[in-house]
């Protein structure tokens, strides 16, 4: 995984917390082993959605989840990191 998308996977995880970044979900030990899960559960006919590997800020190992194009990830960081105040 390229730095700029590691960084961003990282800072996006930060930003939306422990439970939903990290959570219950399945640590791997490396990238290489979160890819051959990602590529088995997407053979899997009944997925609900493709998957992809991601570092993560909390357990410094490995999960799988929903594909995360870059500009997807800039743009989530960009408003986790300055949401916009609500009017009332």
């Amino acid at each position: 995984m390229e730095q700029r998308l590691y960084d961003l996977h990282l800072r996006a995880g930060q930003l939306s917390g422990r439970e939903k970044t990290c959570g219950k979900k399945t640590p791997y030990a490396s990238e290489a082993l979160a890819q051959q899960a990602s590529e088995a559960h997407n053979r899997w006919e009944e997925r609900k959605h493709d998957v992809e590997p991601y570092p993560c800020a909390f357990c410094h190992q490995w999960h799988i989840g929903g594909i995360m194009p870059l500009s997807l990830l800039e743009a989530m960081v960009a408003s986790l990191a300055n949401p916009t105040e609500q009017q009332d």
